[in-house]
């Protein structure tokens, strides 16, 4: 969904997203949600820098709404967690190959 170009945003605050940003509510413009509200991460969607949270205002209970958000923010923070694992195993992965050189080399 192009959150960006596709709604219009209220200046009332609502929720936080998972990028722990208060998120806005926003108005469809889309012909299958014409004016249905939804909430949507600040920054927009992840090709925008966003975290891409988005929920309809009229979807859930509020305890179900919780449950949903906690285990996004879940998943969120893991796949941040699995890039910094990335990021240090490309590290050693470097670190390997610059010994095996140095031994080649002795």
């Amino acid at each position: 969904m192009s959150q960006n170009l596709s709604s219009n945003t209220y200046a009332t605050q609502k929720e936080i997203c998972m990028c722990g940003d208060l998120d806005f509510i926003r108005i469809s413009k889309t012909p299958q949600n014409p004016k249905r509200e939804f909430y949507g991460c600040a920054k927009g969607n992840k090709e925008y820098g966003g975290c891409g949270y988005f929920r309809w205002v009229d979807d859930d209970t509020p305890v179900i709404r919780e449950e949903k958000f906690n285990l996004l923010h879940m998943l969120y923070k893991a796949e941040e967690s699995l890039g910094e694992v990335r990021s240090l195993f490309l590290e050693a992965e470097a670190s390997r190959d610059w010994f095996k050189d140095q031994m080649k080399e002795a």
